[in-house]
């Protein structure tokens, strides 16, 4: 049930502004390219992951920041129909190349998260055992002793 990157719409989106801008695209890819998304490993604990979050979260404002800044870049000279097109393109493209590092947090949190649900469920278990070991040496005997 974890979130997944939706690659084929971020190509996409890429490829509507690189056909509204021809090289923005390119620009684009190259950017994308330059940010990377921290992968901790599928190994990794809650606790690591719950550290890297900060990460994930400023790289996925780096890569926002980073295609809108592409519409500075835009020629002057575009005519006011393309540009009225590719600012909605462009936030597109910015929303999806956002969530990949918010899918992986999100995949890479509960993959963790079940981890430690799973020893938290078995420490319950162990917990209830003792308890009702010990209300029984302490508390309930004397409704069947004489």
């Amino acid at each position: 049930l974890a979130p997944q990157t939706d690659q084929a719409a971020l190509a996409g989106a890429i490829d509507g502004v690189d056909g509204i801008v021809p090289g923005l695209g390119v620009t684009a890819r190259k950017l994308l390219a330059a940010l990377p998304i921290t992968d901790v490993g599928g190994h990794a604990g809650f606790l690591r992951t719950l550290l890297t979050l900060p990460t994930w979260w400023r790289e996925s404002r780096a890569r926002r920041v980073g295609v809108r800044a592409l519409a500075e870049r835009v020629p002057a000279d575009l005519p006011p129909e393309e540009r009225a097109l590719l600012g909605p393109a462009l936030d597109r493209l910015a929303s999806l190349a956002a969530g990949e590092p918010r899918t992986m947090a999100a995949a890479t949190l509960l993959r963790t998260w079940r981890s430690l649900h799973r020893l938290l469920a078995l420490l319950m278990l162990l917990s209830v055992t003792v308890h009702i070991v010990v209300a029984w040496f302490y508390g309930y005997r004397w409704i069947f002793s004489e």
